[in-house]
């Protein structure tokens, strides 16, 4: 290499120093003089991030299923047809011995009891004729469906201050009782990014948006599975799980 050639590159590489040295120099100078540092550019979150709809409500509650998945793992899209469902939702969680996390009721019998538990503490009930109830107490009586699952978004109109410890973003999707007793199921996610969605924390008020949006009222509300191992499909709106949903509620027409 000629010394011509060499004293060019160094010549660049003592730019090149210079100029890093220099917008060092501008974040620390701004650092100092307290100028507001440039905001994280914040993914919008919304209820709808495709064509179609991402809300059921369902005015007669006698047209809700809870059935399990546990053992079978069958895709959300094949128990859509072999359940003869119009619409598909996920249900709550399970563990890594695929079983319900709490209570859990299927027309009328009982696969799980409930557990105490400071996360899943809520419960959707609904009786024989047609009576549904999102609570944190738990529940007494005979249900044709019982399903317990959280945490419990809101409760007598009011919204819960979610205190966690660990809380990433993910899609999620809630279950929802209105002021006139209709039912609501909603996904919230990154239109984006499928799987992401709001923190936890967050979903409180995502429910109240999402009222004040569609024209509702939210009595209560009560977070179910999410995530991967959440699907949701109506006729004209699909998003579907990357992991096996253990349970699902299936609404006919």
């Amino acid at each position: 290499m000629s010394l011509k050639i060499q004293y060019i590159i160094d010549m660049m590489l003592v730019k090149l120093i210079l100029a890093g040295a220099l917008v060092t120099g501008l974040i620390i100078l701004g650092s100092r003089l307290g100028l507001p540092n440039l905001p994280e550019i914040e993914r919008k979150v919304t209820p709808s991030g495709f064509d179609g709809d991402p809300v059921i409500v369902v005015k007669d509650a006698s047209k809700i299923f809870l059935y399990g998945n546990f053992a079978e793992k069958l895709p959300a899209s094949r128990l859509l047809q072999q359940s003869a469902c119009e619409s598909l939702v996920n249900g709550g969680f399970y563990t890594e011995k695929n079983e319900p996390i709490g209570l859990f009721v299927t027309e009328g019998s009982f696969l799980s009891q409930r557990a105490a538990n400071a996360t899943f503490d809520g419960y959707l009930t609904i009786d024989e004729a047609g009576n549904a109830r999102i609570a944190s107490y738990n529940p007494s009586g005979n249900y044709r469906v019982a399903l317990q699952s959280g945490p419990i978004l809101i409760e007598n109109n009011q919204k819960k201050l979610l205190k966690l410890k660990n809380d990433e973003r993910a899609r999620r999707v809630i279950v929802g009782l209105t002021k006139d007793k209709r039912i609501i199921f909603a996904v919230f996610y990154d239109k984006d990014s499928v799987f992401n969605g709001p923190l936890l924390a967050d979903l409180p008020r995502a429910v109240l948006q999402l009222g004040d949006e569609i024209g509702i009222e939210f009595e209560s509300a009560l977070n179910l599975d999410g995530g991967s191992a959440s699907a949701f499909i109506t006729p004209t709106f699909k998003v579907t799980e990357a992991s096996p949903i253990g349970s699902y509620f299936c609404i006919r027409k």
